[in-house]
């Protein structure tokens, strides 16, 4: 697999729906795509080969000796940190398509973000680099820590390669279930429509209900108005 394309795995997964990147939306792929992509980064390991068949000679009783371990060091630490490097390579930003732009307005990001979840997946291939020295029997590992036994070097390589893979699968999870550009574009749209209308201003007046009406006023004498019998009026 590629470092890379770990890191051009991520910034696609982004860039679909949530939870449609490993089947409907492009990349299609399950995550263990991206575990396999992460913990095999073949570039610094296809150098790393190259390097160790130019700074190692083999002697008359099959042996391999290092004979340059001031390079073969140097050689580790500049793998480790181009491991790094091609993931940032693969993991840059795309620019959120012009048609959800128009879409959604201004609403939508014109480019994806990087994230803090990034500080750690561009970690894991060096790690990985460091496993794989770790598991051959003659590598930069020997110069770097020479004196760490060959069941050590294994039990930790071992270990370490099932958390790698446990912390690549999270990312990849993450990535999945994050909203897409053109989804998050359209979340202000769906927040407007659905709020509360504003209720009319209460004016302190109620209506009697249809078909009550007011009690009439009463007089003095403790009769309604409208039942008390008219009095004549007497005109001088």
């Amino acid at each position: 697999m590629s470092t890379v394309a770990f890191g051009a795995l991520t910034t696609r997964r982004e860039k679909s729906d949530s939870g449609t990147s490993k089947t409907d939306q492009p990349p299609g792929l399950n995550s263990y795509i991206d575990i396999l992509a992460a913990l095999v980064p073949a570039e610094v390991l296809a150098i790393h080969a190259i390097i160790i068949a130019a700074v190692t000679t083999t002697n008359p009783g099959g042996q391999t000796q290092i004979t340059q371990p001031g390079t073969l060091r140097l050689a580790f630490w500049l793998l480790a940190g181009l491991a790094a490097v091609l993931f940032v390579l693969g993991r840059r930003p795309a620019p959120t398509p012009a048609a959800v732009l128009q879409q959604s307005g201004t609403t939508a990001p014109r480019w994806q973000h990087l994230e803090w979840q990034d500080l750690i997946r561009v970690l894991i291939p060096p790690a990985a680099f460091v496993g794989w020295t770790m598991l051959e029997p003659t590598s930069a590992w020997n110069v770097v820590v020479p004196d760490m036994s060959t069941g050590t070097r294994t039990l930790i390589a071992l270990v370490g390669a099932v958390l790698l893979a446990a912390v690549t699968k999270a990312m990849a999870s993450h990535s999945d279930n994050k909203p897409s550009p053109r989804q998050r574009g359209a979340q202000p749209a769906r927040q407007k429509a659905a709020a509360p209308q504003a209720e009319p201003a209460d004016t302190g007046t109620t209506e009697a209900p249809e078909g009550l009406q007011e009690p009439a006023p009463v007089t003095p004498n403790g009769v309604a108005a409208q039942d008390e019998p008219a009095v004549p009026k007497w005109v001088y």
